[in-house]
């Protein structure tokens, strides 16, 4: 039996033609709707015949059975950053792409323990309930194929969760865009921001939730989470992935 399930929403507007916004629950991991995300498929599947999408091929590469995951960073949400751009041009390259909300941000259901906040290890239960759905029955249902996780992009704090689940289960490409090398210097950003974190237990940021941009109390363990994490141990990490690293000045 399928630990995950798959819901397909139809709420919002802005998606485009190849596009599905899902809602993703692993049954051991969540118990509300679950993760949140957009999939994005393959350009060409928009093409009404396999005759119109060889005879595009060369501008809309054939679908793969490969899958990118996008994650986000402290505070952000599907669509931070790049992602939206990343995922149309992957798409147009014949890849599937799903970016997604961890818990508590986003469209995606709160934290498992509010007063804990958003802790690495739900982060990696988060891709892990990705992992599972590109391969279960559910995926096939829904695309007619299963899928492979064969590539993650990560952000910021999200490059800790990826390198971490990368510690479980071997993918053959993660990309670190921004990730922290020293993290115990998370303590020393949390105390910039604000002198009184640790007395207060945290501090607040802003967030997008739902749709809105709303004030959030980020508990000192959530900190804690990703600031306490030993990054030399990622060496262990399989060695057949592919590491590719990404770090700008602007």
């Amino acid at each position: 039996q399928d630990l995950i399930t798959c819901r397909v929403l139809n709420t919002n507007p802005l998606l485009k033609p190849n596009e599905l916004f899902l809602n993703l629950k692993h049954n051991q991991f969540h118990t509300g709707i679950g993760i949140a995300g957009i999939l994005t498929k393959p350009f060409s599947t928009t093409f009404p015949s396999f005759k119109e999408q060889v005879a595009n091929q060369a501008e809309y590469a054939l679908p793969t059975h490969k899958l990118v995951l996008l994650v986000h960073g402290h505070s952000a949400h599907k669509n931070g950053v790049y992602n939206q751009m990343l995922a149309a041009k992957l798409a147009e390259m014949g890849y599937y792409v799903l970016r997604i909300d961890f818990r508590s941000l986003g469209d995606s259901e709160p934290n498992a323990d509010p007063s804990i906040g958003r802790t690495i290890q739900q982060d990696v239960q988060d891709i892990e309930t990705v992992y599972q759905f590109a391969c279960s029955e559910q995926c096939r249902q829904l695309l007619g194929k299963r899928l492979t996780l064969d590539t993650i992009v990560a952000h910021s704090r999200g490059v800790i969760a990826m390198l971490e689940f990368a510690m479980t289960r071997y993918i053959p490409n993660l990309i670190n865009c921004a990730g922290r090398f020293v993290s115990h210097e998370l303590y020393t950003k949390a105390k910039r921001r604000n002198p009184n974190w640790e007395k207060d237990g945290g501090f607040y940021c802003n967030a997008v939730r739902h749709g809105q941009l709303k004030k959030t109390f980020i508990p000192k363990s959530e900190t804690a989470s990703a600031a306490d994490v030993d990054t030399l141990k990622f060496k262990q990490i399989d060695q057949r992935s592919f590491v590719l690293s990404v770090y700008g000045s602007r």
